[in-house]
């Protein structure tokens, strides 16, 4: 399988942090789905004690937060892309205190994630990865025999107003592709796909929605006045409700597997 996405990391960085203060008031369908991550979690892995645990792609702290609500560790990781996350994992665990943690800044496909754990989890974060092969064989490594792998990602046609008005968007792997990438290592639990519509006043609440949640982060260069209104008009056009509201379509991947 070729690789997914070339990524701009700096650049998908600075829109991230940028988005920090925002992210939390912005990230409906983010939480939604880490609200069903944690539940189907649940069902197969019921709270207690784990071992050590692994949060890739972190943020500011929402999956995390379910998982110590649930769950205590002998030793926790997380990583993010930005150091800023830090800050939110620290005050999670001034809450919760359970157990020891450490927060690793830094890009997962390049940072030295090995260990032997009893969880890895992600969530939203994959689709930016380079080279998805590698990052699931990576995660392999790192789990025994009987450990879990709790991820999310987005279908091929993740976010389709935004594709269909712009040309322009992340290329995900789609179910096929996961489950082949699974195979050799995992008995996949789960592997669900689900459809999350936002709703907006307008075009440009869903730009700013977007921007605020650091997903502007593939695009290149800053829009004129005609081509934004042109934007926004075609955006009416097309995905308006009968209430003038315009919709925006997140469509993600659940996936609960077991190392085989």
């Amino acid at each position: 399988m070729p690789n997914v996405n070339e990524i701009d990391k700096h650049r998908l960085a600075t829109h991230f942090n940028q988005a920090l203060s925002t992210y939390d008031l912005q990230a409906l369908a983010q939480q939604a789905i880490n609200q069903h991550l944690i539940n189907l979690l649940l069902k197969y892995l019921p709270e207690g004690k784990l071992g050590k645990v692994l949060e890739i792609g972190c943020g500011t702290g929402d999956l995390s937060q379910h998982l110590l609500r649930h769950y205590a560790a002998q030793h926790w990781l997380f990583n993010d892309l930005n150091q800023g996350c830090a800050a939110f994992i620290d005050d999670l665990f001034k809450q919760y205190q359970r157990g020891p943690y450490e927060f690793m800044a830094g890009d997962a496909e390049q940072l030295d994630l090995s260990g032997t754990y009893d969880l890895i989890a992600s969530a939203s974060t994959v689709q930016w990865f380079s080279n998805l092969p590698r990052f699931i064989s990576n995660v392999a490594g790192s789990l025994p025999s009987g450990a879990w792998f709790l991820c999310s990602s987005f279908a091929p046609d993740n976010l389709p107003e935004i594709k269909t008005l712009s040309g322009k968007g992340l290329r995900y792997a789609d179910q096929d592709q996961w489950l082949d990438l699974l195979a050799p290592y995992f008995d996949v639990h789960v592997f669900e796909q689900d459809e999350i519509v936002l709703w907006f006043d307008d075009a440009f609440a869903v730009l700013k929605h977007l921007k605020q949640t650091g997903v502007t982060a593939t695009t290149q260069g800053v829009w004129s006045r005609a081509r934004l209104a042109e934007f926004a008009q075609e955006y009416q056009r097309l995905f308006a409700n009968e209430k003038g509201q315009v919709s925006l379509s997140y469509r993600p991947f659940y996936i609960l597997a077991q190392r085989k």
